[in-house]
């Protein structure tokens, strides 16, 4: 790894922090503030239709922007093409929402769900159009540009929404939101990147691009429907008013995993792109971003599980109460999709998305199964611990895969295995002592937390995988400089 190449992605770990952060400050204050103005029905419907828009984006993007990104050169008439092509995408997926309206209603018996899919469906053309906005930015390793046009965007979108929600118009607030937040989005990426596509030139030839792009497609889409069938299936199943409370549960954790899975991307594609015929430095810089990543997480989704009623409490009021074992639960699942992260950087990175493709569909029937067997059971504690088997078996799986694909999965597996398994075990061990703790609630999440730091200690002295990964974290400022 060159040094200018090591600068800039040590560089790139702070800028994207950093923003994180701040979006991470703006979206809590969201949830706190709407979840007191908004109910459980209104989160309901709106993460239906969003459920539906995000398997859309899939479409939208095409694995254009992936590969773009991933791209050895990339001319500008080939760009310009690929312009062309996002937008085209996102205006016929939008016509598409926009004419299913009435299908996805009748599938869950709800009205209102037509003129909120019917909005929502501008949301595939603004998309389109900033696609390779994005793609030019992300290439270049202008991290700081995308960090602040997000950032502002979801800032200003925030305060609108808290504002119509104040005003009364429930959930029209979270639909305005969306588009209002995507519109930013696109206004700032093409400020920054300062490029204006040429018209179409049909003599440039782009089906290399398509080509992964349909690789990358398949398994996009197939990956977005695996993290969208929790939401069909309980809509389906238990009604909206239980989404509901299930999305506010679930959006807490999504604050922090949300992220992180985009921003790690943005910053693993282009320098694993580079060092991919570099073994050494390959597996050096893979080992040590994921190591980074699942230890800080996994940390975090601990504190948040065991910290869970108070924190539900202060963010979402006292009427949520019942989505505390929800959010414990998906803190589990959460460590488990984060350790599976670095897999879908190999996949990019290695130009195996074809393969993938393939191996999401062996495995999707799987996933699904389980949660609708849960389902099935009748209750939403079932469906979650469904839910978190088909995560730890999907990730399993993800990595014979990788094996029997010529990746060296002893090298980049030992302290996924270690991080992973002892803070999954530490929450639901800390849980069941919780549940036959019978003091004051403060005096019990003292207890509670001090356990946790006392396991980690424990952990740090014992465990060589586990002791470097704190070590890569603490000496991450230092390296960057």
């Amino acid at each position: 790894m060159t040094n200018d190449l090591i600068k800039q992605s040590k560089r790139g770990v702070f800028t994207l922090i950093s923003g994180q952060f701040f979006r991470f400050l703006v979206q809590i204050a969201a949830i706190v503030i709407m979840s007191r103005l908004l109910s459980a029905d209104d989160y309901g419907l709106t993460a239906i239709v969003l459920s539906v828009v995000s398997i859309g984006e899939i479409f939208r993007d095409f694995g254009l922007s992936s590969a773009a990104i991933q791209a050895e050169s990339l001319s500008q008439r080939e760009k310009s093409n690929l312009f062309w092509l996002n937008t085209l995408i996102g205006l016929i997926l939008s016509v598409v929402l926009f004419l299913s309206s009435w299908l996805i209603a009748d599938f869950f018996h709800d009205a209102r769900l037509i003129p909120i899919s019917q909005v929502l469906a501008v949301v595939f053309v603004i998309n389109g159009v900033a696609t390779q906005y994005k793609a030019g930015l992300n290439r270049d390793l202008k991290l700081k540009e995308i960090t602040v046009s997000e950032s502002v965007a979801q800032f200003i979108s925030t305060v609108a929404a808290i504002a119509l929600a104040a005003y009364g118009i429930g959930y029209w607030a979270v639909v305005y939101q969306q588009v209002i937040n995507y519109l930013l989005v696109l206004v700032l990426f093409a400020f920054y990147h300062g490029w204006i596509p040429s018209l179409p030139c049909f003599k440039t030839n782009v089906t290399h691009f398509s080509k992964f792009g349909l690789n990358m497609l398949g398994a996009q889409l197939l990956s977005q429907v695996i993290r969208s069938a929790d939401t069909f299936i309980i809509g389906k199943f238990f009604g909206t008013d239980v989404l509901g409370i299930y999305n506010r549960a679930q959006q807490i954790v999504l604050i922090s995993l949300n992220r992180i899975n985009s921003p790690s991307t943005t910053l693993a594609l282009p320098v694993l792109s580079r060092l991919k015929n570099d073994d050494i430095e390959y597996y050096k810089f893979l080992n040590y971003g994921q190591s980074v990543l699942l230890q800080a997480v996994s940390f975090t989704f601990s504190m948040l599980a065991i910290n869970a009623k108070w924190i539900v409490l202060v963010v979402l009021g006292a009427k949520w109460d019942s989505a505390v074992y929800i959010v414990q639960a998906l803190c589990v699942v959460a460590i488990i999709q984060v350790a599976s992260y670095s897999h879908f950087w190999i996949c990019l990175s290695k130009n195996l998305m074809g393969k993938r493709f393939l191996f999401s569909i062996y495995t999707l029937p799987v996933f699904v199964s389980f949660i609708l067997i849960g389902a099935a059971l009748g209750s939403l504690e079932t469906t979650l611990v469904g839910l978190g088997l088909s995560n730890l078996i999907l990730w399993l799986c993800s990595i014979v895969f990788l094996r029997k694909n010529g990746i060296a999965t002893n090298e980049i597996t030992h302290a996924p295995y270690v991080i992973c398994f002892f803070y999954m075990t530490a929450i639901l061990s800390l849980m069941a002592i919780s549940h036959f703790m019978n003091v004051n609630i403060v005096i019990k999440h003292i207890i509670l937390n001090l356990l946790l730091i006392s396991a980690v200690v424990s952990m740090y002295v014992f465990s060589d995988a586990f002791r470097m990964s704190i070590k890569n974290i603490i000496n991450l400022k230092a390296k960057a400089r």
